[in-house]
């Protein structure tokens, strides 16, 4: 039969086959091998093979382990196959049972940290694979050095002033204690966040005190350039910065330069080849940072002799999307860990995210079944109408621990890797502070941050969440702000549930002081329940019109797959 259009002509015997796409080989911090057909998730019958949801559900069967066993949680874990979908019921299952006792957080989160600490790999360029603990004790010493660059603006001889950025204003003194107060009394943060913002208030205005606390002190931020994270507020507190970003982008570099000009902070970068320095070297951006994936002992390394003078915190603020965030997360652990060895007297430092499970104070738990129960009727027809999916109550009734319940604010499209890389920083703050080591780990809120409004969905889910009461979203500029208040806290005040000698109730009840949760343990329905409804309304609010409210509703039953 004659054909339209031709076929072309068929390769002959001597053709050589087309090139097979050339699969990248991850190098640096890598995930376990797992034995073929590792709890059921694939891999070819003869060859090892990486999972994400292999090593996670893994992760989680060793830390149930180490407390002695919970078969039914275990055995569902094991049954799992639709990780992806189902992990936010086994990460809330994992909580509870951690929030049991005391003894049982510290023996999960021990167990868990030790899994995975052990399982994931180092691979170096040359394909030579080595653990983490060996990779971290064999740096090639002397690979980064130091260059510093003082902000050129005198030290005052009185006392600083923190500045708060918010609703386009610069907050400080009375007019920001006045924004706590407010943001206190309709539950977007917790009471503590007021005395903590304080505290740093009272510090950096001290004048001779907070000179000695910043000359004492150097932060180190991993990811110093992340959207959200302490480097700029630190900076024009005339803190010691010691900043670790990507090499290869000088972009980054030059952004955190203009940071420290006109403050009285000093930048201490590393850099490679040509040596260090200070001051007005111009080509300095394009020999400075470090990858954290691959360079992490060489990071370790220069951090235990970099301010030998000064007392260290290590902040743990780099991000990478999908399964890099773990990765990262294990190699800025990594890292923490090794200088920690090297430097006893450091701190640690992480961001939580209010997307998780933690124990919630009862006043609360109270709140937000008082705000449920007052809903609007729109509200009460959207969870009847869904069945329960839309719009459900924001208390799960557990009562974990004496003035505690637990509070699921986890929202399915964030995915399992976002969700392990946030438990094994609370893992490892857990057990730092039980260590001795001073832990701070405060929960941040939601935020604006560019990766988030050039999202259509998520931005105009967050811009919905006002319908939600007290819900709030942040600007980038505000989260770092008051986090970085709250870091200070930590660090400089003997008071503060971060520092080891305070007495917990709980070790999971370090998360629940400082919160800045933004709302969401105080407001009457899930974060995951009300995603679609604010996704939807959030549609509206940017149209304006009755189409496209007509479109949003429509839409309702797409948006439900993908957040």
């Amino acid at each position: 039969r004659r054909l339209k259009y031709p076929l072309p002509p068929m390769a002959s015997p001597s053709s050589k086959p087309a090139p097979k796409s050339k699969r990248r080989v991850e190098s640096g911090v890598c995930w376990p091998l797992h034995p073929p057909k590792t709890c059921g998730h694939g891999g070819h019958k003869h060859v090892p093979f990486t999972s994400t949801s292999a090593s996670a559900i893994e992760a989680l069967l060793a830390s149930y382990e180490a407390a002695g066993g919970n078969g039914e949680e275990q055995a569902a874990l094991r049954k799992e196959r639709r990780w992806r979908f189902n992990y936010p019921r086994h990460f809330f299952d994992h909580v509870k049972s951690a929030a049991q006792s005391p003894k049982a957080a510290l023996a999960m989160a021990r167990g868990g940290m030790d899994y995975l600490t052990s399982r994931f790999r180092f691979v170096q360029k040359d394909g030579k694979t080595l653990s983490l603990g060996e990779a971290m004790s064999h740096p090639r010493a002397g690979f980064l050095q130091t260059f510093e660059l003082n902000g050129g603006r005198p030290r005052p001889g009185g006392g600083l002033s923190l500045h708060v950025p918010y609703a386009g204003q610069s907050l400080s003194g009375a007019a920001l204690v006045k924004q706590l107060e407010a943001w206190k009394g309709s539950g977007v943060i917790e009471p503590s966040c007021v005395a903590a913002t304080r505290f740093a208030m009272d510090l950096v205005a001290s004048g001779e005190r907070w000179d000695t606390c910043r000359g004492n002190h150097a932060f180190v931020v991993l990811g110093a350039g992340a959207a959200i994270g302490p480097t700029a507020t630190l900076l024009s507190l005339g803190a010691t910065v010691v900043a670790v970003d990507l090499h290869g982008r000088p972009w980054i570099w030059k952004k955190l330069a203009e940071m420290v000009q006109g403050t009285c902070g000093r930048l201490v970068v590393p850099v490679r080849g040509g040596g260090g320095g200070k001051g007005k070297e111009h080509h300095w951006t394009e020999r400075a940072g470090a990858d954290l994936l691959t360079e992490g002992p060489e990071v370790a390394e220069w951090l235990a002799r970099v301010c030998p003078d000064m007392t260290l915190t290590v902040g743990c603020y780099g991000y990478l999307d999908g399964q890099k965030f773990v990765r990262i997360a294990m190699a800025m652990d990594a890292i923490a860990t090794r200088v920690v060895a090297t430097r006893p007297r450091t701190s640690l430092a992480f961001l939580a995210s209010p997307s998780d499970i933690y124990l919630r104070p009862e006043a609360a738990s109270k709140w937000a079944g008082q705000r449920f129960a007052a809903r609007p009727a729109w509200m009460r027809v959207a969870n009847v109408v869904s069945f329960g999916k839309f719009c459900a109550e924001n208390r799960t009734k557990i009562r974990a621990r004496e003035g505690y319940d637990l509070v699921d604010g986890t929202v399915t499209q964030q995915g399992p890797n976002y969700m392990l890389a946030k438990r094994l920083q609370q893992w490892r703050s857990i057990l730092a502070r039980a260590s001795g080591t001073i832990a701070s780990i405060n929960i941040a809120p939601a935020s604006a941050t560019r990766s988030v409004t050039h999202n259509t969905l998520l931005r105009t889910a967050y811009k919905g969440m006002s319908l939600f009461e007290p819900c709030e979203t942040f600007m980038p500029d505000t989260t770092n702000a008051v986090m970085t208040a709250a870091l200070l806290r930590d660090v400089f005040d003997a008071k503060s549930p971060a520092n080891p000698v305070q007495p917990l109730a709980h070790p999971m009840a370090l998360l629940a002081d400082n919160a800045w949760h933004g709302g969401v343990w105080t407001t009457g329905m899930t974060t995951a329940s009300s995603a679609v409804p604010s996704a939807v309304a959030g549609l509206v609010l940017e149209n304006q019109s009755a189409l496209a409210t007509v479109a949003a509703v429509g839409a309702a039953v797409v948006l439900r797959s993908k957040l």
